[in-house]
């Protein structure tokens, strides 16, 4: 779903708590999966845990960290959030 809304001219941001796209899978096919992804523009974020999610005059603003570093703190301002 996320490349098909990139390709379609959204601007994309793709959150996971794992290490990679799809766990358990052929970490090969991962990495083509992936690169795909970010040849269409969508940018993607692996290790990370959604602390919150507020509406604010700029949007819906995501608050996230990696659960690796607790330190690697994000906050992002989108239109929309998809789950």
């Amino acid at each position: 779903m996320a490349q098909a809304f990139a390709r379609l001219g959204s601007k994309v941001h793709l959150l996971t708590r794992s290490s990679t796209l799809l766990p358990g899978e052929d970490a090969d096919a991962v990495k083509v999966i992936h690169a795909a992804l970010e040849k269409d523009g969508v940018k993607v974020f692996v290790n990370q845990v959604i602390e919150s999610v507020d509406v604010t005059e700029k949007g819906k603003l995501v608050k996230s960290r990696s659960h690796i570093d607790q330190a690697d703190r994000t906050d992002k301002a989108f239109t929309e959030i998809l789950v």
